[in-house]
This record gives structure tokens, sequence and C-alpha cells, in this order.
């Protein structure tokens, strides 16, 4: 029915298969969904809980993840000793919607013992994430926290105890406990790599620029590969600043510094999604500049935006847009102008701190896209092993897109593989997770093996 379907950021989600799933997975006795428009517009969804088994939203969403998406995942947590209902007998969503969520949670009860500094990066970490709690071991991450997000929190908490925090110390320590632990130790150790895989079992994988990107995959990797996040100062700091700009070539640099501080030789594996697919070719070439043994660069779901090179590639374009189904087309320009009045609608009367982190999203993209351009016109062949994982939704529906993204006259030992859904479905997406998981494992046994990757 769609009065039970709501579109948070864009997807539509149905709120009955929220619930099916919270009673199915035992996390409650009784459970209803409802989403919740702020006075900015944005909605996000709030799950009313009775008799919870679960100890505040960040284990709640945890425990949704291996079942449910991103989008599909409740922001908020109220827990409430029965459900409201209706003269009818049935449950009044509309009473729901009128409830407040500032009721303690267990975990708040069980954070009781928590430290001054403790409690003050609780307070910091429940405020960014619009949480009513917030637990000493929830992580940042999993409640729904981001990169850009991260660095708000740096500030907040920085102010809160009257002197700088890092924005890395909070990808470094995710947890209240583990950030208010470092903060007291007051280290300034250099950046190393984020473990995303709660063992160091197998060879090591290191995703560049990013953390919770990245989270999904590394959690189906468990036991058999060590995928590790990497991002630095630089490049957080410079995510701030409406005035920053970057070239691939410094972003490869700093991420590889990183790196080897704890693999100081080969052989490598490195991965990248989005713009950081096209960092992570830098890279692997300035590894292999070093006499460094490369032994698998994966590339996900990037188009290079040859449209900003030159007449020639243009005209490419051009051709394979005239040649595109005119169903194709329609769809294209339909999602296109649903996206940008989307977009304004979100941001009528947004709060300042949101508007502000849309800003540096938005500017983000583009000192990146620029970033791409410079390099590409640049761009030397590789003839080291690549995986290129593409989103089938994203090369169908974009009539410009390339099934091989642009890479095909560039890298000698190609290997394409797609999966089904978007852009963001290949890490975030159970499935995609799963399957992606899979195939970077095949791989690597593939060349341990000595078997050439064509």
């Amino acid at each position: 029915r769609r009065d039970f379907q709501v579109k948070i950021r864009g997807i539509r989600v149905e709120l009955l298969g929220i619930e099916a799933t919270v009673r199915r997975l035992g996390l409650a006795t009784g459970c209803a969904v409802v989403a919740r428009e702020s006075d900015s517009g944005d909605a996000s969804l709030v799950a009313f809980l009775v008799e919870p088994k679960v100890l505040g939203i960040a284990s709640l969403r945890r425990a949704l993840a291996a079942e449910l998406p991103e989008a599909m995942l409740p922001r908020h947590l109220r827990v409430l000793d029965a459900l409201p209902l209706n003269a009818n007998g049935k449950l009044d969503r509309r009473r729901l919607q009128t409830l407040g969520l500032d009721v303690q949670v267990a975990d708040v009860a069980a954070s009781k013992d928590a430290s001054p500094s403790e409690q003050v990066v609780m307070k910091v970490f429940a405020a960014s994430l619009e949480a009513s709690s917030v637990g000493l071991d929830d992580d940042f991450f999993e409640a729904g926290g981001d990169s850009l997000l991260a660095t708000v929190v740096a500030v907040h908490l920085g102010k809160a105890l009257g002197r700088e925090v890092p924005p890395l110390r909070v990808f470094e320590s995710r947890t209240p406990r583990a950030l208010a632990a470092r903060l007291e130790a007051d280290e300034e150790s250099p950046a190393l790599p984020i473990p995303l895989s709660r063992s160091n079992v197998g060879p090591s994988i290191f995703a560049l620029s990013g953390v919770d990107a990245y989270r999904r995959l590394g959690e189906r990797l468990e036991g058999r590969c060590a995928l590790q996040g990497v991002v630095s100062a630089a490049e957080i700091e410079r995510s701030t600043r409406m005035d920053a700009t970057h070239t691939v070539e410094d972003l490869a640099r700093e991420q590889l510094e990183i790196v080897r501080r704890t693999s100081p030789r080969g052989p490598y594996r490195l991965l990248g999604f989005s713009f950081a697919g096209i960092v992570a070719y830098e890279a692997a070439q300035q590894l292999r500049r070093m006499g460094e043994d490369v032994e698998l660069l994966t590339i996900v779901d990037v188009q290079l935006p040859e449209w900003k090179l030159g007449s020639r590639e243009k005209l490419a374009q051009l051709v394979r847009v005239a040649r595109a189904p005119a169903r194709q087309l329609a769809g294209f320009a339909l999602r296109q102008a649903r996206s940008a009045i989307e977009s304004l609608w979100m941001r009528g009367g947004e709060p300042p701190v949101r508007s502000h982190l849309r800003e540096l999203d938005a500017r983000r993209d583009i000192v990146n896209q620029e970033a791409a351009r410079a390099y590409i016109a640049r761009m030397k062949p590789y003839d080291g092993r690549t995986l290129l994982l593409m989103s089938r939704e994203r090369v169908a529906q974009n009539p410009a897109n390339t099934a091989d993204g642009g890479f095909a006259g560039r890298v000698a030992r190609l290997e394409i593989e797609t999966l089904a859904g978007g852009h963001h479905d290949l890490l975030r997406g159970e499935a995609q997770a799963a399957q992606f998981a899979e195939l970077l494992v095949a791989r690597l046994a593939r060349v341990a093996r000595g078997t050439r990757v064509v």
C-alpha cells in the first residue's frame, strides 16, 4: 500500500517491511515505524518498540543492517509500554507522529558510570546524529554518521573540551569510550590504516579515501581478507573548506604515506570507490614507479569524465547518446529532473549546519571532478592486474556512460564485472557487498595460484 511507503533520501521505503523484520529477528515484541519530517523537510525513520531486546538506536541499526539496506535503517528510537491503538483497535500512526523522542533508553542507563569526557562525547554524538541517545560503545558510523558529519563532531568536541580535536580522531576511534580515551591520552601519533574487519586475517586490502563507505564490505571479507580504510588528515581538513583544491597525484601520495607506515613493502592490493577509484589508479602507478608489486587494483563504479577533455571525447559521447533508445533517454531526463526538484525541496528552511554540510559536499564533488578532468588529460596507461566493478543500473540508465567507464583504452589487463543496483548499492547493499567480497577473494586466490587476470 502506498500509504505505508515513504521516500528517504530519494529511495522508496516500505515501512511494513521494516516492522516485519524487527519482529522476525526477535528485536522487540512490538514495533511500529513512521517517517517524520524535520523543520527542513528532511525525512527520517523513527522506530517505536515495545519490550526491546536491543540497547539503543545504534544496536538496533546494527541488528537490522544484516537484513535491510541503509535507507531502511531507523535513525531514532523510542521505547513504549504499548503501541497506541485507535477506536477500531488498529495501530494509531497519527498518534505516533506526535510522540516525543526524548525518552532515555537502556543504553543510557547502562552508561551512567561514564567519565565526564565520555559523557561529553556521547552528548556530541547524539546531537550530531539527531539521536535520542548514544551508548558508550555505539559506533558513530554504524549509527548513521558519515565523513562530513565527523568533521562537525570534531568541531563541537573541540568547543566542549576547550581544545582542538583533529577530525581524524573520530575516524580512528569511532565509539565514545574509545574516542574519550584517545583524547584523554592526547596521543599525537601519525595516522594509520583503520581496520574495517574485526580480525586481521588474510591478505590486506587498502581501501582509499574512506572508512564508513567500505564498512559492509569489510564485514563480508571477515576471516578471508583484512580490509583497511585509509584517510589522511589533510584530505579531511580540505573537505571542511569551501576554497580547498587538490590533485589526484597529491591525494594518492598522502594515502600511500599512511599505507606504507604499516606495509612498507608489497605486494599491495588497492581499492577505490567512485572518485577514489581514480586516486587508487594513480596510487598503483606511484607504487609501480617505486619498484613495488601491486598484486591487484580494484576500481569501483568510476566513469572517467571524458566529456571534459576535448572535442573528440565529447563527440564520442554525443554519438552514444544519439544512438540510445528513446525510452532510455526519456527515463534519464525524468530522473535528472526529479533529482533536481527533490534537492531543491530538501534545502528549503534547512538548518545552518546541514545547509553548510550540503554546500561542502557539493563543493567537494566539483573539486573532485576538476581534479579527475586534469588527471585523465595526463593519465598514463597501466598494465597491472585490474578489476573494474560497475553498477549495471548506472550504465543502463545513463546513455552517456560506458560499460568500461573509459578504462578499456588505458588498462591492458582489465577484468570487468557488473552487479545489479545503483552506485552506492555496490558497497552498501547487502547482496552486492557479499557478491563483491566473493569476487575479490576469487581474484586474489587466482593471483596467488599464479594465474594471470586478463
